[in-house]
């Protein structure tokens, strides 16, 4: 892991400076849509294998997770399968406040609270 603490100061300080120009940032939250659970058997999948598909599948999310920006997932649309698509609102570091009422004012827009994803027998 030598070297990978300067890649995240840089991450954190190019954030830092996106930040001073915008609010907030909208990505999605996957790169796909959701997957079934269950429909690959990680048990059999080599671990570096594994975790670049994971990498693939949430190119967005880690992110904010390491550079310790705000973010909010909320589900502002669903897929032809009834399960929900994710977007993504980052902010600055310390802005959860903002991004809590922006999904307040999402969520009266779309309401979401009272959806629930289909049940699927495998």
């Amino acid at each position: 892991m030598a070297g990978v603490i300067p890649v995240f100061e840089a991450a954190t300080a190019a954030l830092d400076r996106f930040f001073t120009d915008w609010d907030v940032l909208l990505t999605p939250v996957l790169r796909d849509p959701v997957f079934k659970t269950g429909r690959r058997d990680t048990t059999k999948i080599p671990f570096a294998q594994l975790k670049q598909e994971v990498f693939d599948y949430l190119p967005y999310t880690p992110l904010h997770n390491i550079c310790g920006t705000s973010a909010v997932s909320v589900p502002l649309s669903w897929d032809s399968n009834g399960l929900p698509i994710g977007s993504q609102f980052a902010a600055r570091t310390g802005a959860e406040a903002t991004l809590l009422a922006l999904a307040y004012e999402l969520e009266e827009a779309r309401p979401w609270a009272k959806r629930r994803p289909p049940v699927f027998a495998m």
